[in-house]
């Protein structure tokens, strides 16, 4: 509700001076979302070192740059950031995870974001985040064997996680491969995430690559009416095609 957020953020915005301090962060993020940019970035930049809020600030500071078309500047705040995190294995993965997205936006880029997340790897082996990002990019570049090989240690890691399942059971399921394990994991992903649009795309989508087009386009049809997108609408149209 944009009106009410604007109406906080004045609120807050209102106050001395010493209290506007203490909800820089809050302040950033209300900005954020009211589409005033230039403010949030302020209130980001006015976050001290010592603030328990500081890094985080500076992880949007980055994403602003980016968006304001300082690309080199986001760029060097990942990079500062990832030098000074060195001994946080959750704030570097962070900065890593920020220079792959900063970089994966761009055109034609996600060959180096990929780059990105395996330097981070090099130092953080077993971030599953890493881990499960690299895949996804991967898989998008048509590195199929690589995105499963990722996606797999993904899951030796965290074995209940469900993103990791629906992400493996679809990039098989895409590849048209190991199509009755790729069923088992997007099975196992939907009874986790009964209403979740992409599950249930994966598996209209694996019921397709096994030949049940009923099925395929039952589920396909459900999840377009969850989240009318063009991947899902892509799937649906080509098991209609059949």
């Amino acid at each position: 509700d944009q009106a009410q957020l604007r109406a906080l953020y004045a609120e807050l915005k209102a106050l001395p001076e010493t209290d506007r301090a203490k909800h820089a962060h809050i302040l950033g993020q209300l900005a954020e979302l009211i589409d005033q940019k230039d403010a949030a970035l302020g209130w980001y930049q006015a976050i001290a070192e010592d603030d328990e809020h500081w890094f985080n600030a500076q992880l949007r500071i980055a994403v602003l740059y980016e968006g304001a078309g300082k690309r080199q500047a986001a760029l060097d705040l990942a990079h500062e950031l990832q030098a000074r995190s060195a001994d946080d294995p959750k704030q570097a993965g962070d900065a890593y995870l920020l220079e792959g997205e900063l970089l994966a936006r761009r055109g034609n880029a996600e060959a180096a974001a990929v780059a990105v997340y395996t330097r981070g790897l090099q130092t953080l082996p077993d971030d599953t985040r890493l881990l499960y990002a690299r895949a996804l990019l991967e898989a998008n570049l048509g590195r199929i064997g690589e995105a499963e090989r990722d996606l797999r240690r993904v899951l030796e890691l965290k074995p209940d996680d469900i993103d990791a399942m629906n992400a493996l059971g679809y990039t098989l399921a895409d590849g048209n491969s190991k199509l009755e394990e790729a069923f088992d994991f997007i099975e196992r992903a939907l009874k986790a995430k009964p209403d979740e649009p992409a599950v249930i795309d994966s598996f209209g989508w694996v019921h397709y690559r096994l030949g049940n087009l009923a099925e395929a386009e039952k589920a396909l049809r459900r999840a377009f009416e969850k989240q009318p997108d063009a991947e899902i609408a892509a799937h649906l149209g080509e098991v209609l095609w059949q």
